[in-house]
């Protein structure tokens, strides 16, 4: 099977899809149509350039037979000032409301993850969601566990035990994104993924922060958190996010250094 399918009826043949090609698995045919290379169809990553670039929708990825062009509409493109606001304003929001998240809200954010880059285009994330008071808790649990047994952050648990969760902050739900180990580079990927979660909760008007002390844990006993997450085998965890309802209202943006830049 052909990795492109070609409507030929609408097909401009202007060469464009495989000028675009980062595998160079495209050519045309000698109408000047494009089709797949037979012998290195193989290498296509699947990531769409070609689709994207068609301006008449004339070109479909055969791995994704049910999906629909979606064309890109310039009258949506965001002004400088809001695009600016919207990353100046994303805070890690580390005071939740005692509500669960709806589910919905939660797949909403979901809906926008499987754009966020990864390396030849694995797509190679998996979701666990905690959004169950009980759940969290035990994580909690083990996570303060796998610290006890450490013999490090004794500050931190002290806190914890007397009832300051530092380590959850109360968030009502927990992200945690795994892969194959075997992915191209799991670590990057699972923090492009976890990036584009935390500014999808930020349009959304959730709270997120990194879980930071978890991700800690889980490096530091990666069997146990794999046997209590019910990864699938030879899965690793690449990064966590608290998600939850903000019990607080930020008002102004708060500084920041310039960013240090050595031009060669």
């Amino acid at each position: 099977m052909s990795i492109v399918e070609v409507n030929q009826e609408t097909c401009l043949r202007d060469s464009q899809c495989v000028e675009v090609c980062p595998m160079s698995v495209l050519t045309v045919d000698n109408e000047g149509f494009p089709m797949g290379i037979d012998n290195v169809a193989s290498l296509c990553i699947e990531c769409g350039h070609c689709v994207s670039v068609c301006p008449t929708s004339s070109i479909k990825l055969t791995a994704y037979p049910q999906y629909q062009s979606v064309s890109i509409n310039p009258d949506l493109t965001i002004s400088d000032e809001s695009f600016i606001q919207f990353i100046r304003t994303r805070r890690s929001v580390r005071k939740y409301l005692k509500k669960s998240v709806d589910e919905a809200d939660i797949k909403r954010l979901f809906e926008i993850t499987p754009w966020a880059p990864s390396a030849k285009n694995g797509q190679p994330c998996h979701w666990t969601i905690l959004n169950e008071p009980e759940k969290i808790h035990e994580l909690l649990e083990l996570t303060l566990e796998v610290m006890e047994t450490s013999g490090r952050f004794k500050r931190l648990i002290e806190a914890v035990r007397s009832g300051n969760d530092m380590i959850f902050r109360g968030a009502p739900c927990v992200a945690i994104v795994h892969m194959d180990k075997k992915s191209f580079t799991p670590i990057v990927d699972g923090t492009i993924a976890v990036t584009y979660l935390d500014l999808a909760a930020h349009h959304y008007g959730l709270g997120s922060c990194w879980a930071g002390f978890l991700m800690i844990a889980m490096g530091m006993a990666p069997d146990k958190y794999s046997q209590f997450l019910k990864l699938p085998e030879n899965h690793i965890t690449c990064g966590a996010m608290m998600l939850g309802y903000p019990d607080i209202t930020y008002h102004q943006v708060p500084p920041r250094k310039s960013a240090p830049i050595h031009w060669l």
